[in-house]
């Protein structure tokens, strides 16, 4: 039984529809966004930390959707909690940025279970560890996990911090030149490193920067104390390319990701299904044009025929006495008025008219071609007077003036 196609269509249509529904469904429920990324208000997030910034004078941006190049403007850059591995273009630039003067924040929390050979292979699988090599930096972990984290010199005073709730699993390790800033001076939880003309600060804590951590005990204060004022601070910039938006918003990036993208493609997608199912043939297609183009053969073929079965004999031969005599009157002047016999006659005496042809050849050629012009001749005895006059054409034709 043939299914119509108007039926087709419409269930096509309508499992377009229950997919797209779906797709909405579970981009609503879709995964928690990356911890402490500026723009997630979820308790990981650290939306809550980029607007009080703001509120308190900073210039804040987000570092998004370009190469991660950090510009001079930008005199406080934080790197919250990464989660795709940088590249070594990116750390090098990233190292030379520090060393102009500019300040680095990372925070984050180190991986309960330590990374396999394998899980270092995927995508930000060491994201923060490789950060951190790069200052010759590390997170090594703690013989038991700490929450709270008093100042381990009074290096945190404007404001004055007593307290941080860290919930720490790690301590930081580096370099003599590294400065404990919270914790056992021994296993600091929080850290800072001088490179260059800036200074990179590290935290080993997921929480004390998010929505849910930046209200507790000291913990915002710990950032104050690493900022500089507002009024000297430049651009205090968010990475976020590390949050996986280092892509550019370009008509294919918005065409997959963004939902009107995607009616658009369901939409183009309906139209090429319904031309498809319009536009069936009845049957095999036929060529429009046909080439009906013959060959030259086939017309001297043709016209041999019909001139054999006219017994047109006599006026081939008059048509090559004809060329002869046009061809002699090019080459040596031969007088067009002439009759046969007295072209014959004229010829003879010329003489030679051309390489290897006698002028009594060619005034001979030339009377015979005339006299089997009024009546009929054999085929063999017409293509001989052909040949020849060919011959002497060629002849007067190849002479040099």
């Amino acid at each position: 039984m043939r299914v119509p196609r108007e039926l087709v269509l419409i269930l096509v249509v309508l499992t377009v529809a229950a997919a797209a529904t779906q797709q909405a469904a579970s981009e609503r429920a879709g995964p928690q966004p990356p911890n402490l990324s500026s723009d997630s208000a979820a308790p990981g997030g650290a939306r809550a930390l980029y607007l009080w910034l703001q509120s308190l004078g900073y210039r804040v941006e987000r570092l998004e959707y370009r190469a991660f190049r950090p510009d001079d403007a930008t005199k406080v850059l934080l790197i919250l909690a990464p989660a795709r591995r940088p590249g070594e273009d990116d750390l090098s630039a990233l190292r030379a940025w520090v060393q102009r003067g500019g300040t680095l924040i990372i925070a984050g929390a180190a991986p309960t279970v330590p990374l396999s050979p394998l899980n270092r292979l995927l995508p930000g699988g060491d994201a923060l560890d490789a950060l951190l090599t790069t200052f010759h930096l590390a997170l090594k972990p703690l013989d038991a996990p700490q929450e709270e984290a008093a100042p381990s010199q009074p290096l945190l005073m404007w404001p004055a911090v007593t307290s941080v709730r860290v919930e720490a699993t790690s301590y930081i390790a580096g370099p003599a030149g590294l400065v404990p800033y919270l914790g056992n001076p021994e296993y600091p939880t929080a850290a800072g490193l001088a490179i260059g003309q800036g200074r990179v600060y590290v935290l080993a804590s997921a929480h004390v920067f998010s929505n849910q951590g930046l209200a507790q005990a000291d913990n915002a204060a710990l950032l104050l104390n690493w900022l500089p004022a507002p009024a000297a601070a430049g651009v205090l910039t968010f990475d976020e390319i590390y949050h996986g938006r280092s892509e550019a918003r370009s008509l294919a990036y918005v065409m997959i990701r963004e939902p009107w993208g995607w009616a658009v493609l369901y939409a183009l997608s309906m139209v090429f299904l319904y031309l498809l199912l319009q536009g069936r043939r009845f049957g095999r297609p036929v060529p429009t044009v046909i080439d009906t183009r013959r060959v030259a053969a086939e017309y001297v073929v043709s016209l041999a025929g019909l001139l054999r079965r006219g017994g047109k004999s006599g006026w081939v031969a008059q048509h090559y006495a004809r060329m002869l005599r046009q061809q002699l009157a090019a080459s040596c002047g031969l007088d067009p008025a002439l009759g046969p016999a007295a072209a014959a006659a004229w010829m003879s005496e010329v003489g030679r008219i051309a390489t290897g042809v006698a002028g009594d050849d060619a005034g001979r050629l030339l009377l015979e071609l005339s006299e089997s012009a009024n009546r009929a001749i054999s085929e063999g005895r017409l293509v001989r007077l052909a040949a020849e006059t060919d011959r002497i054409i060629k002849a007067c034709r190849g002479r040099r003036p």
